[in-house]
């Protein structure tokens, strides 16, 4: 398997489920895989709709079905106070709210997703 990432090494179950991963977000990002790294980054440009998308993506993939506060958690989303106001009465559209992307979030996914397939 090419690119896997080091720490995957020897654990072909996680490298395979990174592969997949790195698939899926390179897709629905619409950047390149080799662009998709372990240690890197999601856009913190992705709104609520992108993130559901992106759930339900993963969980077609996996055939596994995932917590809301389980994708939450560890993906270590958090909003960005200030993009929008879902406390609001005048914001109707959530779409606008944005989220800060914790930094291991790619790597949790994968974790994740070995998590819900190994129980």
């Amino acid at each position: 398997m090419t690119d896997v990432p080091e720490k995957f090494v020897g654990n072909e179950c996680k490298a395979k489920i990174f592969v997949k991963v790195r698939k899926i977000l390179s897709k629905h990002l619409s950047v390149e895989e080799s662009e998709v790294s372990l240690d890197g980054r999601l856009s913190n440009h992705l709104n609520e709709y992108d993130l559901l998308e992106l759930q339900l993506a993963l969980e077609e993939e996996f055939d596994i079905e995932i917590s809301e506060e389980d994708f939450w958690s560890y993906s270590d989303m958090k909003p960005i106070l200030g993009s929008s106001s879902w406390w609001n009465l005048s914001s109707s559209s959530s779409s606008s709210f944005r989220y800060n992307i914790g930094e291991k979030c790619i790597e949790n996914f994968v974790e994740l997703i070995y998590k819900e397939i190994s129980d």
